[in-house]
């Protein structure tokens, strides 16, 4: 996955799950929202990316996007946030200098890209966005502490100079039936993020010494077949459960597959309006 999607920026060319659909349409609503405050351009992002009145099973269409966003718009007015960074992409390298978790620095290199990096209620830390049909009774159980949210927090917080206390999640419901906006906290604390720091670099350094053995030779590669099952299974499920044969995956990857490359350094600087859009 390293080599195909990172390096090589490979992408499968058949249709996304529509739940990816309607997350991505989210995001870049909230980001083009906090760069322009344009109702107009929030307006134009749904009408390109989402079916005017085909809905999918859970009544999600052009319209109930629009009623999400403008129930978010409100929530942020009701419980205000406050945004230090936004829409923020960031390359780390943490080597041989005091650090949030270490004096002698972390030893690591990672990068990523954060919705924002807020500060709410006295705590600092990156916000995620999470789109959702099910309205959880206990949404912290949901989204519990994971890898990726991990290295938001060690991200944030070699950007703000300090331990980060968390990832700050905003949730959108919509359905049917509702359309409901809420936040809440995920903690990590320090001694987490160490452990998260040392599996990473072990990861690291296996990856990197594969390719120096094997390069691009999948046949010495890991297959990691745990998700494979799963509801959101992984788009290259197909190939990594394929017979070992390196010439059928090289055919399937370049059949299956489009070159998508994203820098996610790129930096793009950002306003944050604070006013509900006209007609809310």
């Amino acid at each position: 996955m390293a080599y195909y999607q990172t390096i090589l920026g490979r992408r499968s060319k058949w249709a996304e799950d529509y739940n990816l659909v309607w997350g991505k349409v989210f995001h870049k609503v909230a980001e083009v929202w906090s760069k322009t405050g344009e109702v107009q351009d929030v307006q134009e992002i749904i009408a390109s990316n989402l079916e005017e009145e085909n809905d999918d099973r859970y009544g999600r269409n052009q319209f109930k996007m629009q009623e999400a966003f403008l129930a978010w718009a409100k929530f942020r007015v009701a419980d205000p946030i406050q945004i230090l960074r936004a829409e923020q992409p960031a390359v780390v390298a943490c080597l041989d200098q005091a650090c949030p978790y270490s004096d002698n620095g972390c030893g690591l290199t990672y990068g990523g890209k954060l919705d924002q990096i807020v500060r709410w209620q006295a705590m600092v830390g990156p916000l995620d966005f999470k789109t959702t049909v099910r309205d959880e009774s206990d949404p912290i159980s949901e989204f519990k502490p994971s890898h990726q949210m991990e290295g938001y927090v060690w991200l944030t917080s070699h950007l703000m100079g300090k331990h980060c206390w968390g990832v700050i999640v905003e949730r959108i419901i919509a359905n049917k039936s509702k359309i409901k906006v809420d936040r809440f906290p995920i903690p990590s604390t320090k001694d987490q993020i160490r452990e998260w720091v040392e599996t990473e670099k072990i990861t690291h350094a296996e990856i990197q010494a594969k390719f120096a053995t094997h390069s691009n030779n999948e046949l010495h590669w890991k297959q990691n077949k745990h998700r494979c099952a799963q509801p959101y299974m992984c788009r290259f499920r197909d190939v990594c459960l394929s017979p070992q044969s390196f010439e059928f995956r090289y055919r399937w990857l370049r059949d299956n597959t489009r070159e998508d490359r994203f820098d996610f350094r790129k930096d793009e600087k950002a306003s944050s309006p604070s006013e509900v859009p006209d007609g809310a």
